[in-house]
This record gives C-alpha cells, structure tokens and sequence, in this order.
C-alpha cells in the first residue's frame, strides 16, 4: 500500500491504486499539522510506502479526474488561509 499526502490531506492507496483510507484537512492547522496524521495513517496501517515514480503515474489521476471536487477544495481551503482569524479580530 502507498502512502500519498498533499495540500488536501492525507491518502493511502492500495496495490490496485483504490483509496482504502485518508484524512482531508479542514483548515490550514491541519495542513500545517500534516506529520500528525500521517503519524496516525502509519500507526493503522503497517508496511506503507511511498510512491515511485510509476506509482504516482496511477495515483495522480485520481485527483486529476476529481478536479471539480480538487479545485473547490483548493479555493475554500485558500479563503481560510487568506481570512483574519476572526477570534483575534476586535
């Protein structure tokens, strides 16, 4: 099974390239906060790897043909990042 992170989250693919798990981030914490979850994804599954050059050929296009899905999670994700915390804001 191949381990895959990127800006949306964290993925593990099996063997036949299928999604078997994964962790989306929902705020730039997260994302900033990555190792923590792919700490966790490593704990659930044993004997993980990352992807070589031919195995990204096949996970890649997952993300590729969710490209509506990819580009509003991208925009929202940057709205957040982009937005004062309204907390700290008086």
């Amino acid at each position: 099974m191949y381990l895959f992170s990127n800006i949306l989250g964290v993925f593990v693919f099996d063997d036949k390239f299928n999604i078997v798990d994964e962790i989306l981030f929902k705020n730039l914490k997260d994302y900033e906060d990555k190792e923590k979850f792919i700490g966790q994804v490593k704990n659930k599954h044993k004997n993980l790897k990352e992807p070589d050059k031919e195995a990204l050929k096949s996970i890649l296009p997952y993300f590729k043909n969710s490209r509506m899905r990819v580009s509003s999670d991208m925009r929202s994700f940057a709205s957040l990042a982009n937005s004062p915390n309204s907390l700290t804001t008086h």
